[in-house]
């Protein structure tokens, strides 16, 4: 019929009878009768005209269709045109770009590959130790969790990003209008409660405080805080947030006799009693200076205001050990 499957379909039966017509013949051990003797003599024009009309092309039958879709198949698995790109194998990918270092390169070379978990111990990064990196100063304000009061949604968790609290469930554990202006009644609300924000509001209306990664005991120890900063809130509906500079060392001061304190100088309450509603500010030497390069988060660039209220919150660890 012209095709390649039909032509490659009968000639491989053709193969068969013409082994079956050797075969046949070369039996000439076994006795033949003579009906069957004629027969041998007859074979070879029956392969002949066998063959003529398996060689000669012809109307293709439902099975001579379906076969030939079967021997198709067969040649498009085994044989591929050069033309046929879709065919042909796929170009090799291009080799993953290395960024590495070339303290990184060779440490893997020596070493081998830095691993991802290393004996089922996953490496500190950003998002599971937030405290162990310096504030991040973007501006962005970290979303409310369910649960939070007024004064925590509008005023404490919007500056919470990238730290130990951001969606961590939490409470006013201190508001000086109702347990008091002395440094007993601070100590006693918030030593041991783990991290805390610390929310002053000033006669003026201004809000503002600083975030205590390490929390206080109330042992008077000078407690490392990298991840510490302070932040004050603008007219503008914006907010300020000051990192710890100079490194963790005296993060907060943490007396007994004093309420909080955010370096010697950066932000300090003394809760004295002479004053115990004032409140100071000097930039510089332990927390970063305003953008502006004051060196004070007061509005005015004052370095002393009185305060309305000093309120402090910290989170609830359920039953997790408080860090």
């Amino acid at each position: 019929k012209g095709s390649k499957a039909g032509f490659t379909e009968r000639f491989l039966l053709l193969g068969v009878l013409i082994r079956g017509g050797r075969a046949s013949a070369q039996s000439s051990h076994v006795p033949l009768s003579a009906h069957a003797a004629k027969m041998r003599l007859a074979l070879p024009a029956l392969l002949c005209s066998t063959a003529a009309a398996l060689l000669a092309p012809a109307t293709p039958s439902r099975r001579t269709v379906k076969l030939n879709g079967f021997f198709d198949d067969m040649m498009d698995k085994f044989v591929v045109s050069e033309n046929d790109e879709s065919k042909q194998n796929p170009p090799p990918p291009e080799p993953e770009k290395d960024d590495r270092d070339v303290a990184e390169k060779l440490f893997g070379f020596f070493f081998g590959e830095v691993e991802d978990a290393p004996m089922g111990l996953t490496r500190m990064s950003v998002d599971t130790q937030p405290d162990q990196y310096t504030a991040e100063t973007s501006g962005n304000s970290n979303p409310a969790v369910a649960g939070d009061d007024a004064d925590l949604k509008a005023w404490v968790r919007p500056v919470l990003l990238q730290t130990m609290l951001a969606k961590l469930p939490m409470y006013e554990v201190y508001d000086s209008n109702q347990d008091g202006w002395t440094p007993q009644a601070f100590h006693d609300a918030v030593d041991r409660r783990g991290p805390g924000v610390v929310l002053a509001t000033s006669t003026d209306g201004q809000k503002f405080g600083g975030y205590n990664s390490k929390g206080w005991v109330g042992l008077g120890e000078n407690r490392a805080g990298l991840s510490n900063f302070l932040f004050a809130w603008r007219r503008d509906g914006g907010f300020d947030k000051l990192p710890k500079v100079g490194g963790a060392g005296m993060g907060v001061v943490d007396k007994p006799e004093t309420g909080p304190y955010f370096g010697p100088e950066g932000l300090t309450i003394p809760l004295f009693s002479k004053s115990p509603r004032r409140a100071r500010c000097k930039l510089g030497p332990y927390y970063q200076r305003m953008p502006s390069g004051g060196n004070s988060m007061f509005e005015g660039g004052a370095g002393e205001v009185a305060l309305t209220r000093l309120q402090v919150f910290v989170g609830d660890w359920g039953g997790e050990p408080i860090p």
